[in-house]
């Protein structure tokens, strides 16, 4: 199971509402729960094979953790660079996934994201 960080160092926000519009058609079936605590909301998606691929976005857009078998985690990443606006200036960064500080950007692919864990 993996567990990573994606957070924004510079001006750009993950925008829960605009991600679980396209992640509903990206993962039929994509449930959103209101958030609670520090986050905005969370997502989560069940796979016919009871993968399971969680992401929660903290208050304010500044980042996503996200929950799931590194290949669903690696899918997502990736998913996520395809998204419109996502920044290719190096202010999204990756913790706890490589061994240093992932520096995720437009394009990333799910081979690439995979090979890049330790």
């Amino acid at each position: 199971m993996s567990d990573v960080l994606i957070a924004s160092t510079g001006s750009y926000r993950f925008d829960i509402d605009a991600l679980q519009a396209a992640a509903s058609s990206r993962w039929p079936g994509m449930r959103r729960f209101d958030g609670a605590g520090s986050g905005d909301g969370q997502l989560q998606h069940v796979g016919a094979d009871n993968r399971l691929l969680d992401v929660t976005s903290l208050r304010a857009g500044h980042g996503l953790g996200v929950e799931g078998d590194p290949e669903r985690v690696a899918e997502f990443m990736a998913w996520l660079t395809t998204q419109p606006g996502f920044p290719s200036d190096g202010s999204i960064e990756v913790y706890n996934w490589a061994l240093d500080i992932m520096h995720l950007a437009p394009g990333a692919q799910v081979g690439e994201l995979l090979a890049s864990l330790p």
